[in-house]
């Protein structure tokens, strides 16, 4: 029998998330996320790998805008599903909505 020992790497240090209030404003500015959603109570929601009710929030690069309603009053909001399975239920790729939301950041950014 061959027994192997596996050497526990040093923990790397985790980089401090992005802030950014210029972009979170922006944000909110735009509409909900969610198809055909006419709401108009914008507000600022943290997705990916931190986030959802956490101390430490996810990255502000990775945030969407969702109404009230689509972000953590009804039934089917951001925070009463994991990720994936909100995700699922409305249709959406979060990282498509990420990376537009981005594109469309910078790209205006660029023209001012």
């Amino acid at each position: 029998m061959i027994s192997y020992q596996i050497k526990p790497r040093p923990l790397e240090p985790h980089a401090k998330p992005i802030r950014d209030e210029r972009y979170r404003k922006w944000v909110r500015t735009q509409p909900c996320a969610m198809l055909r959603c006419q709401r108009t109570d914008i507000e600022f929601a943290h997705t990916g790998s931190k986030g959802k009710g956490t101390s430490a929030k996810a990255c502000d690069l990775d945030g969407i805008p969702l109404c009230v309603f689509h972000h953590r009053t009804g039934v089917a909001a951001y925070h009463r599903h994991a990720e994936a399975h909100w995700a699922y239920l409305h249709g959406v790729s979060l990282a498509e909505i990420r990376a537009g939301l981005r594109a469309l950041y910078f790209g205006e950014r660029e023209g001012t």
